[in-house]
């Protein structure tokens, strides 16, 4: 008993060190290994949806003739946009000419033309998730009724659109409407989508073109994963008949809370929960993509087809706050690390903050200014940075070839509430003159609930309708003490030439 009590003081003792290692300024190490690149990450990497869940009529609420909005899209652009979401299982298209009053769940002609000219004019690319449970209660093995969704891709395939994938089916593992798709249900309804319906309308697939598109799916959720074996079982039988995809997708969204508490949304911890769900969804894919890619030639991609804002017991979402900002700029270098090709994230007219489709210059997001930044400051070639993957840290640390040639963008992350952290980085870097991007909450840095974002003190906010704002960093000599403040985001762009940037 006396030995089981020093042991457990002992325990007590050890985390007792670890939390006060935590919560005290300290010189945190960042070495980046500049010899090769870990990975490639398209233009598009950081993309997002549109959620006919809450965007349908009209025109998937894209607003066509207000200046704003479209400067605001090509603001994400180049991007694929993922057009999907629970209702759009249980579509209709109706692409004929429509007399009267539609039901929600209808697709017309013009919503899908209104959403390809919005696309195209804004440079980015659609892939659209099919009705999946379109015949579910009028067939006798509850299997998909292909028909409906073949008359859309013929309209699409004949129209110069921009639609460059599709997929079946949302969140499958989730009961919709009382529904149950097992594994075994959805295998075999991929096996029409990929084998039969794709084949009648398009000669090939797989270039990611509207002239062969993506076959794509299956958006299944983090419980369809570790202990629910759902995922493990569908690309099993997708193996076993023989249906090889182009793009291996999956959602995520952060673990609910009962209350809006940003000391637990924007936690070490909570940050975490993505990096070990996304590895152990990365584990279980890997069989069938390296066996997609003996059998083809061809390895599927791995999408993180959609995530957002933290989720609310009650089903509703945190509101976008700085505490996104850090998030999104987390989740990006997380996914990009594990070799990601493509983050979708939820949902282009809430990253606009609309409260109704009519709004002619809604005021941008923290979630919006993490896409714009990311894409405006990143390149895309992943560098690998010692321990970036390891949990429990509260300064994280990615890395990148930077924008412009012979430059390195460093991503690093302070998620401590109460202390500055001293960053020490490699020789060459210190060497070097940097140019700094200090992202933090507006107007108190210290606080992830604030609502706007500030660059080096001052608040990110549109120019006008037609002009988003420039990111201009503030450049320091070489030697330059690195500190990094508490709930600060700072992209640190260095002039150094290396080979993996530059081979």
């Amino acid at each position: 008993t006396n030995l089981l009590c020093i042991i457990c003081i002992m325990i007590a003792m050890l985390l007792s060190l670890l939390t006060l290692g935590l919560a005290q300024a300290r010189t945190v190490p960042v070495h980046v290994n500049t010899s090769k690149p870990l990975w490639q990450i398209p233009l598009e990497f950081a993309s997002i949806t549109i959620d006919v869940s809450q965007d349908m009529h009209p025109n998937f609420s894209l607003n066509l003739t207000a200046p704003a909005w479209m400067t605001y899209a090509k603001g994400l652009s180049p991007s694929i946009c993922r057009v999907g979401g629970t209702s759009a299982d249980f579509f209709n298209y109706s692409l004929g000419s429509s007399i009267g009053r539609l039901p929600y769940n209808t697709l017309t002609a013009s919503d899908f033309e209104g959403l390809n000219t919005f696309a195209k004019d804004a440079g980015w690319k659609i892939v659209f998730g099919l009705n999946d449970q379109y015949g579910y209660n009028k067939t006798k093995n509850h299997s998909w009724n292909s028909s409906n969704a073949e008359e859309l891709l013929v309209y699409a395939a004949n129209k110069p659109h921009v639609v460059v994938g599709w997929e079946l089916g949302n969140e499958p593992a989730i009961h919709n409407d009382g529904k149950s798709f097992t594994p075994e249900l959805l295998a075999n309804d991929y096996v029409t989508f990929v084998n039969e319906t794709l084949p009648k309308v398009y000669a090939r697939r797989g270039g990611g073109t509207p002239i062969s598109p993506y076959a794509m799916g299956a958006d299944i959720t983090p419980n369809g994963y570790g202990r629910k074996p759902w995922a493990q079982e569908f690309y099993s039988n997708l193996t076993q008949l023989g249906v090889c995809l182009d793009v291996v997708t999956y959602h995520y969204y952060y673990p609910r809370q009962a209350t809006i508490n940003w000391t637990t949304f924007g936690s070490v911890a909570e940050l975490d929960a993505f990096l070990t769900t996304s590895e152990l969804i990365v584990n279980t894919v890997e069989p069938y993509r390296t066996g997609c890619h003996a059998s083809r030639g061809v390895r599927p991609q791995l999408w993180l087809g959609e995530t957002g804002n933290p989720l609310l017991t009650n089903g509703g979402q945190v509101p976008d706050t700085f505490g996104v900002f850090v998030m999104t700029f987390d989740k990006l270098s997380i996914a990009a690390a594990l070799k990601h090709d493509i983050v979708n994230r939820q949902q282009f007219s809430i990253l606009l903050n609309r409260t109704s489709p009519s709004e002619g210059q809604p005021p941008a997001t923290a979630g919006y200014w993490a896409l714009y930044a990311f894409r405006q400051l990143i390149g895309t070639r992943v560098l690998a940075v010692e321990d970036s993957l390891s949990v429990g840290r509260d300064v994280r640390s990615y890395a990148y070839c930077g924008k412009a040639a012979g430059t390195v963008a460093l991503v690093l992350m302070n998620i401590n509430s109460s202390n500055t952290h001293t960053i020490q980085l490699d020789h060459a870097f210190i060497e070097a003159p940097q140019t700094w991007y200090s992202f933090t909450g507006y107007p108190t840095s210290k606080d992830l609930s604030v609502h706007q974002v500030a660059l080096n003190g001052n608040v990110l906010a549109m120019e006008n309708e037609y002009q988003l704002p420039d990111l201009r960093g503030e450049a320091h000599p070489a030697n330059t003490s690195l500190e990094l403040h508490p709930y600060e985001v700072r992209v640190v762009v260095v002039e150094l030439a290396v080979a993996a940037c530059t081979t």
